[in-house]
């Protein structure tokens, strides 16, 4: 190196010492491992700093006193600000030949006239400083040297977004004329252009010993051999601004370098994933009943996920059939985002009115729907009724009347209708048709057609053979409505019907003869009678030899009684005799009487004998 440039450099450090270690020995004191130097008559002696004198050579002071000494009372801080991302990237250590630290923390003083990197020199016409001949030396452009630091992301898995990193950039941007010692203007901007917000960022700045710092806003944190801001947080987008005032010492390229540290982290946004499920059915809303009813069930997927395992879950109502029963579940499998799958249901109307088809959608995940579907069945409404006496006796016969009615909206045709005969009737007549079945008691029409609201009646005609009550039951069912049914009862009585003879068995009888009186008591009806009782009175002139028959007789003077005969069952007769003598002549009249539990009004008979005499007169 010429000895004129080495006396240059080694006054510029000796010259910007003062201003970065406040707490170095005074100029009259030797730095160790440092030669002292006159500067140069080409040097103006103005941009030197007197060294104040410090007690302690190699002590050092805080941060805060070493930039109040260096640019005084600390400036507000420049805050983070959102920045459109220019400026070229720079590496994200100090160039070897720009003043970049050696090994063990120290900086070299020296710096080469030399251009080593790739960055152009811009050359400007400047005016002459008064007292010097020189011309100032083309210098570079420090916007043209911009370093930018992006940190390496974390690797991590897989991702259903892109990555988010924070991407730092370091930029020297000029202010103003850089002229030898002029107080000159740079800023350095720290630009995050990443995804994210980059957190505890910390920026080195380096600076060469042939310029004196006046200030910096924000300050630094700390100041040792370079300088060192701490940023919180620099926000994805924004950028950080640090301006620093400076008077450089000598002409040439002035290089500047800043790195730049910050905490390794890296953040994603993974994309969660709903799976929805929508049901719905498409089919007849009115029907015959006896027609088919298929559905048709739409699954569909509306949300962003797979939706897994997807089942149907289907219920029918009462009046709909279906061969796999009236539940039953269907599995449908997987259905991606926005597809969806159509199902056919077989269904078939087998009873009319409000029919529904219920069909619940359920998933592996929490995703689920349920959809209703009505179906209005139309069909005949038969109902039947039948009417018939509530009491008949033994023997009588009994008409009954079956009404079948069609209570639906359409006409109903081959109406079947049956009414049974019970065990104690016996089948007369029927009309319209009616047949009899003897095997199975019971007769049967067939009607044709029955209109809305239109009925048909059915006569049938029966003989009460037995003491009972009875039901008589009639049916109605078409070929699609389910069978209907009435029923009545008949209760079977029967009636006592007590006659009564009285024979005499001797007539005429002479006077002082004998002869009986027959008393004869049939039930002709069809019950038993109860408590039937016989007495007879004898007239004047008979004299009771005496009585007997179906009780024991009992004598009171002229009244002959018999005991009370229990029952006497229909068809059946009971005898009793009175045994007389006569003891006069003439026509006497002998009366009998029956009573009994089951009639009203006793019976009377009367029989005249006559009884005569042998003398003559």
């Amino acid at each position: 190196m010429p000895r004129r440039v080495w006396v240059l450099a080694m006054s510029a450090a000796a010259a910007l010492a003062p201003s970065l270690c406040p707490a170095a020995e005074t100029s009259t004191t030797k730095p160790a491992g440092r030669i002292a130097a006159t500067p140069s008559a080409d040097v103006p002696t103005k941009y030197s700093r007197t060294q104040p004198a410090q007690a302690g050579a190699g002590t050092s002071s805080t941060s805060s006193s070493k930039y109040s000494e260096l640019f005084g009372e600390a400036p507000k801080a420049t805050p983070v600000k959102d920045s459109k991302v220019t400026g070229a990237s720079a590496k994200s250590a100090a160039p070897d030949k720009t003043g970049a630290m050696r090994a063990g923390g120290e900086r070299t003083a020296a710096w080469s006239s030399e251009t080593d990197n790739d960055a152009p020199l811009g050359t400007a016409a400047f005016k002459k400083a008064e007292g010097n001949n020189s011309f100032i030396q083309p210098v570079r452009h420090t916007e043209e040297r911009a370093a930018s630091s992006t940190p390496k992301a974390n690797s991590t898995s897989r991702v259903d977004l892109a990555p988010q990193i924070p991407s730092l950039n370091v930029e020297w941007v000029r202010r103003s004329d850089i002229n030898v010692g002029q107080e000159c203007t740079v800023d350095l901007i720290v630009r995050n252009t990443g995804t994210t917000t980059a957190s505890k960022v910390s920026v080195d700045g380096f600076f060469p010993t042939t310029v004196r710092l006046t200030s910096a806003v924000p300050k630094p944190a700390t100041i040792t051999d370079h300088l060192t801001w701490n940023i919180e947080a620099i926000p994805a987008g924004s950028e950080y601004k640090v301006t620093i005032k400076m008077i450089p010492s000598r002409r040439g390229e002035l290089a500047t370098n800043a790195t730049v540290r910050l905490t390794g982290s890296a953040s994603a946004a993974f994309r969660v994933e709903e799976p929805l499920l929508k049901v719905a059915l498409k089919g007849p809303s009115d029907i015959m009943v006896g027609d088919p009813a298929s559905q048709t069930v739409v699954i569909s997927n509306p949300g962003s996920g797979i939706a897994h395992d997807v089942k149907l879950d289907v219920t029918l109502s009462e009046g709909l059939e279906c061969s796999k029963g009236s539940q039953f579940v269907m599995d449908v499998g997987s259905i991606n985002a926005g597809e969806s799958q159509t199902i056919r249901l077989p269904v078939a109307a087998v009873k009319g009115g409000r029919q529904t088809v219920t069909v619940v959608a359920t998933s592996t995940s929490d995703a689920g729907h349920t959809a209703s579907s009505v179906i209005n069945v139309l069909a005949p409404a038969l109902q039947v009724a039948i009417e018939g006496p509530g009491l008949r006796y033994k023997g009588r016969n009994a008409k009954y009347v079956v009404t079948v009615k069609n209570d639906g909206s359409v006409p109903t045709t081959n109406v079947r209708v049956t009414q049974n005969v019970a065990e104690g009737f016996e089948f007369v007549s029927a009309d319209k048709g009616g047949k009899f079945d003897s095997s199975r008691n019971q007769v049967s029409w067939l009607v044709s057609r029955i209109e809305p609201n239109q009925s048909v009646n059915l006569i049938c005609e029966l003989t009460a053979n037995a003491l009972g009550s009875f039901a008589i039951t009639a049916q109605a069912a078409n070929d699609t409505a389910s069978m209907v049914e009435a029923s009545t009862t008949t209760n079977v009585e029967g009636s006592s019907a007590l006659s009564m003879k009285v024979i005499d068995l001797d007539d005429p009888v002479e006077v002082g003869g004998e002869t009986a009186y027959e008393i004869r008591v049939s039930n002709e009806g069809t019950k038993a009678a109860t408590g039937v009782t016989v007495t007879c009175d004898l007239p004047a002139g008979l004299e009771l030899i005496n009585a007997r028959g179906a009780t024991e007789g009992i004598s009171d003077g002229r009244i002959v009684g018999f005991k009370p005969l229990a029952s006497l069952a229909p068809g059946t007769e009971a005898i009793f005799r009175v045994h007389v003598r006569s003891t006069q002549e003439g026509n006497l009249r002998f009366r009998a009487r029956v009573t009994s539990n089951s009639i009203e009004e006793p019976l009377l008979i009367e029989e005249q004998t006559k009884f005569y005499s042998d003398v003559r007169r």
